[in-house]
């Protein structure tokens, strides 16, 4: 059985009944018939609050939003442990490399964004518009190391550009693949 990860806009995307809504529940429905393991990883539970501007104050507010999906009965795949930005219990004590693995992915799909913020950067500063860019590479890094570390199968993103033109690069970190929830659909 193929293990599939979701990106935390395939979430929204859903939320929202966006264009892949509809195949994000059909993957959903297939999970549940046991012919496809979907997962979300923990790191999305830092993801900023919908129609908010600052983290959510504690992982409650993540697994209250998938119980209102209906999505409690999904696997959660781990991100790593990073004081301030994870919350205890939704996270795991990483090995040794994970600095090295990390910067890698950063290196490839970070761009021009720095990897390391000012030391003295406020709570505020971090949640302000200008740092917005910041705190999603963060959140994508870190949700595809989750993925890969973990050993999935495929990654499941709502778009993709981010991923085509670096492919090679992410494959040899270990990606296996990247779809779309209506091109994971329709490959089943």
């Amino acid at each position: 059985m193929k293990t599939i990860t979701f990106d935390w806009n395939c979430v929204i995307s859903f939320e929202n009944q966006e264009d892949q809504a509809t195949s994000v529940e059909q993957l959903i429905n297939l999970h549940r018939k046991k012919m496809v393991e979907v997962a979300i990883t923990t790191v999305s539970a830092s993801e900023t609050l919908k129609g908010s501007k600052e983290f959510p104050a504690s992982a409650n507010f993540f697994n209250q939003r998938l119980e209102n999906l209906g999505w409690s009965d999904l696997p959660l795949v781990l991100g790593p442990a990073v004081v301030g930005l994870t919350y205890i219990g939704m996270c795991k004590i990483v090995g040794e490399n994970f600095s090295c693995e990390r910067d890698a992915i950063w290196e490839i799909i970070g761009g021009s964004t720095p990897r390391s913020l000012p030391a003295s950067l406020s709570d505020a500063d971090l949640h302000s518009a200008y740092y917005k860019n910041w705190r999603n590479v963060w959140c994508d890094v870190h949700t595809l190391w989750a993925h890969i570390d973990s050993g999935r199968d495929v990654f499941i993103a709502s778009n993709k550009r981010d991923f085509q033109n670096k492919m090679t690069q992410l494959r040899e970190l270990g990606l296996k693949e990247v779809k779309t929830p209506k091109e994971m659909v329709a490959s089943l």
